[in-house]
């Protein structure tokens, strides 16, 4: 069963409050309409700071597909586009978190592409496999915990640490299984760039572009070709609810 925080009750709607919103956001989209933290938190109707917040803020997040693209800096742009990659997907998931009354906050760590299930020949394209990941950690009762949302459900059938389901109250699974949250990026000293200061070389544009497209082609086919999105069943009856119309809603 999920574990609630003392006087807090998980209401038996979230999953249809968080499926409404989802779809309120695509309606936006569609329209190019603004997509505002304030839209979407009066959209879900939950108590500021709660665990119900905290995991529907997670569900529409790790909802948006990942896919490598330019960042230009704006919170919400993932919803706006309807994707994103790490950066994307930290940032819109601080910025709902502090509108929600949680106290959170961006994290660069270390990370390593081979530690995922990408195919050998789209790893070769790149030099390096090393680099950096965003992610999030909130407080809890005096704990930082992590809050990581990267990966869509669409890619835990191959093979991506996509968590079942999240109870709001603890450490959501890191970015890889290999990888620490402790992992901190060291920050450069004058003369030096992030990557030599992390022992690392600086990326080559073409290499980099040319792995992106190709990760992110592999990804829309992992996606298209997945039948088994529907298979996630918890002894929480809420926490089922919430990964169906996860994977329905993208289905649909």
């Amino acid at each position: 069963m999920t574990t609630l925080l003392p006087g807090e009750t998980l209401a038996a709607s979230l999953a249809e409050k968080v499926s409404d919103t989802w779809q309120r956001i695509i309606a936006r989209r569609t329209a190019k309409e603004t997509i505002t933290p304030g839209l979407i938190l009066q959209s879900l109707g939950l108590q500021p700071g709660s665990t119900e917040l905290r995991r529907a803020i997670f569900e529409l997040v790790r909802r948006m597909p990942y896919q490598l693209g330019s960042w230009n800096n704006q919170s919400m742009s993932l919803f706006e586009q309807g994707f994103g990659d790490c950066r994307h997907k930290a940032a819109a998931a601080e910025r709902l978190l502090v509108a929600g009354g949680i106290t959170a906050r961006r994290k660069l760590v270390l990370f390593d592409w081979a530690d995922l299930p990408v195919p050998p020949e789209i790893l070769a394209i790149l030099p390096q496999t090393q680099g950096f990941h965003d992610t999030v950690t909130f407080e809890l009762n005096g704990k930082t915990c992590l809050f990581d949302a990267t990966w869509d459900i669409a890619l835990r059938g191959a093979g991506f640490p996509v968590m079942p389901s999240w109870d709001g109250n603890s450490d959501t699974w890191s970015v890889t299984s290999r990888m620490s949250t402790q992992q901190t990026v060291q920050m450069p000293q004058p003369g030096q760039d992030i990557y030599s200061a992390n022992q690392m070389s600086w990326p080559l544009r073409e290499k980099t572009m040319a792995f992106n497209q190709a990760l992110n082609s592999w990804l829309d086919d992992v996606r298209a070709n997945r039948d088994d999105w529907c298979t996630i069943v918890h002894s929480d009856v809420e926490a089922t609810r919430l990964s169906l119309k996860t994977c329905l809603g993208l289905l649909s």
